[in-house]
C-alpha cells in the first residue's frame, strides 16, 4: 500500500516544521560553541545518540503499525543512510565519513525539508521523526565543522560525488530485484520538486548533476570561508 505523503510547501504546517527545524539546528551549535571540550564532546555524543536511537526505534512503531516493509522501509534512501553516519561520527570521526556527511546531508537534509516527502504516512510520529532525521543532518554535519573543528579535504566534493556514483549503481540494482524505489531511482519522488525534471531516467540524471553541484557548492563555502584550512 501507498503511504506517501508530502507536505504542502509554504503551506501552515510547512513553515512551522522549517522554522522548528531551524531552532533544532541552531541552538545546539550556539550551545556547542560556549562549552568547553568535554561540554562540546558530551553534545557531540548525545545528538548522535538522538540520531540513532530515532533510526532504531522508527522500525518497531513502523511494524507495530503494519506499515514496515521491505521495498520501503530499509535504512537505504540517502537521507535515511545519512542519519545513521551522522549518529556514527559524532562518536567515531573519521574523515571520509564526516564528508560523505556534510555533502549527502547538507544538499539532502535541505532538499528534503524544503520539498518533504514522508514515505510512511502523515501520523504526528513520522512527521517527528522525518524533521529530527532530515535537520539533524544538517546539524551533524554544521556542528562537526563550527564546533568540532573538522574540515573537508581538498577536492573530497568530487570524490564524495564518485562514491555517490557507486551507491547510485548498486541500490539501483537492489531497487529492481525487490521492486523497491531507494534513492527514488525507479520512480521520481511525490514531492513537488523544482529539481526533478521529465520522467524515468531522465529525472535521475538532473538529480545526479544537481547533486555535483550542491557538492561543489558546499566545498567553495568552505573554501572562501575564512580560517577555513583545507589540506
Amino acid at each position: 500500500m501507498d503511504y506517501n505523503y508530502t507536505v504542502e510547501t509554504f503551506s501552515l504546517l510547512w513553515w512551522k516544521a522549517i522554522s522548528l527545524t531551524a531552532l533544532l539546528i541552531i541552538l545546539p551549535i550556539v550551545t556547542g560553541v560556549f562549552l568547553q571540550v568535554k561540554g562540546r564532546n558530551y553534545l557531540a555524543y548525545g545528538i548522535g545518540s538522538l540520531l540513532l536511537a530515532t533510526a532504531i526505534l522508527i522500525h518497531p512503531y513502523l511494524l507495530i503499525h503494519d506499515r514496515w516493509n521491505i521495498s520501503t522501509s530499509l535504512p537505504l534512501q540517502m537521507c535515511t543512510m545519512s542519519g545513521i553516519l551522522s549518529g556514527i561520527v559524532l562518536f567515531w570521526r573519521k574523515q571520509l565519513v564526516y564528508e560523505i556527511l556534510l555533502y549527502w546531508g547538507i544538499s539532502g537534509g535541505l532538499q528534503s525539508i524544503l520539498t518533504p516527502e514522508i514515505i510512511h504516512g502523515d501520523g504526528a510520529l513520522l512527521l517527528l521523526e522525518f524533521y529530527i532525521v532530515h535537520g539533524g543532518l544538517i546539524l551533524s554535519a554544521l556542528y562537526l565543522t563550527i564546533v568540532l573543528g573538522m574540515r573537508p579535504r581538498k577536492n573530497s566534493w568530487l570524490i564524495v560525488f564518485i562514491i555517490t556514483q557507486i551507491f547510485i549503481i548498486l541500490i539501483f540494482i537492489f531497487n529492481c530485484l525487490i521492486k523497491a524505489n531507494y534513492w527514488f531511482l525507479n520512480e521520481k519522488p511525490y514531492a513537488d520538486n523544482p529539481l526533478v525534471v521529465g520522467e524515468w531516467p531522465w529525472y535521475i540524471l538532473g538529480m545526479d548533476i544537481a547533486a555535483l553541484f550542491h557538492f561543489f557548492l558546499i566545498y567553495l563555502t568552505f573554501k572562501i570561508t575564512r580560517n577555513i584550512k583545507m589540506s
